[in-house]
């Protein structure tokens, strides 16, 4: 999955949140791209995925959770050599998830660029926004902007805070169960 968005909404601070548990105290822009992985697993039956007991794979009947990994890719932030970067690390990606500022109005209107140059590259992929820095005063996004933009990409939705944890493990998860079941739904039919 590729974690976008414009420079500063904190998308490494959310990336290093969801994998490492901690907050970064020194914060830095991120060159080109950095990868993390992350394990963990995803109930089949929260997803929606309808698993018979006829149904078997080599091992037995299907189990009702699956173990992922998770490749994230946290790109730069910066337009200047944007286009080539995307394209590059798009390249494979199975999922999005679009970062905006909830301080920055601009920073939500930018995502449609993002997410267009990926669709671009890696075709239509579960995309899941996160408005992030819910913990600063002075937001300017609200539910209704962000359910808006989420909307013209059928897409979830949540408000986090890397910070303080809020929702950063549910935007991860949330996004890694749909990235699932696009996969399983594909191999079942």
């Amino acid at each position: 999955m590729c974690v976008v968005g414009d420079p500063g909404v904190g998308k490494t601070s959310l990336v290093r949140r969801y994998v490492l548990g901690e907050f970064p105290a020194v914060r830095r822009p991120t060159k080109e791209m950095e990868v993390s992985t992350r394990g963990g697993f995803v109930d089949l039956r929260e997803i929606g995925l309808a698993i018979g007991k006829r149904r078997r794979h080599s091992d037995g009947i299907l189990p009702s959770t699956a173990r992922v990994e998770l490749m994230i890719w946290d790109l730069l932030g910066g337009t200047l050599p944007r286009k080539t970067v995307v394209r590059r690390h798009f390249q494979g990606a199975q999922g999005i998830i679009a970062v905006c500022d909830v301080t920055r109005s601009e920073t939500l209107d930018h995502l449609d660029e993002w997410i267009e140059d990926g669709y671009d590259t890696a075709g239509v992929v579960p995309t899941q926004f996160v408005a992030n820095k819910t913990d600063l005063e002075g937001a300017v996004l609200g539910q209704p902007d962000l359910a808006r933009a989420a909307w013209s990409y059928d897409s979830p939705y949540l408000f986090a805070s890397a910070k303080t944890g809020e929702n950063v493990e549910a935007s991860f998860q949330l996004l890694a169960e749909r990235i699932l079941l696009e996969i399983l739904s594909r191999r079942l039919e």
